[in-house]
């Protein structure tokens, strides 16, 4: 195998972690991998969108998140971008997004930089 071919393998099971986790937890791991500089899906303050995504997984009293169609593109040794369904169920709400997110290696870590949602 590879270089490249095994970089993308790791990276695979690095998201597909990542997003099983934010499956059962929602949101606490989700803050500990965003960069300081992460953009926003709609352009609101950083405290807004971490408000309303506790607000979301507070106020329910079940969750269910499944992920799915993983795709994953490697831009660059340093980007990839990572881009799935999400189907969220929840006593108070119902949705299906399309999700991207951009990814960055940070000193041998993966971080979100930015997040965008497709309904």
């Amino acid at each position: 195998m590879d270089l490249k071919a095994a970089r993308y393998r790791v990276f695979y099971w690095i998201m597909f972690a990542l997003l099983l986790i934010l499956a059962l937890v929602c949101l606490l791991p989700l803050l500990w991998i965003l960069l300081s500089s992460f953009k926003t899906p709609k352009g609101e303050s950083r405290s807004a969108w971490e408000n309303l995504r506790r607000s979301r997984i507070s106020t329910p009293k079940s969750i269910k998140v499944e992920i799915s169609d993983l795709n994953i593109s490697m831009d660059s040794n340093t980007q990839a971008r990572v881009t799935f369904k999400q189907n969220y169920r929840a006593s108070h709400l119902s949705q299906r997004t399309g999700k991207t997110l951009v990814m960055i290696n940070t000193n041998g870590q993966w971080l979100i930089e930015q997040e965008m949602a497709q309904r």
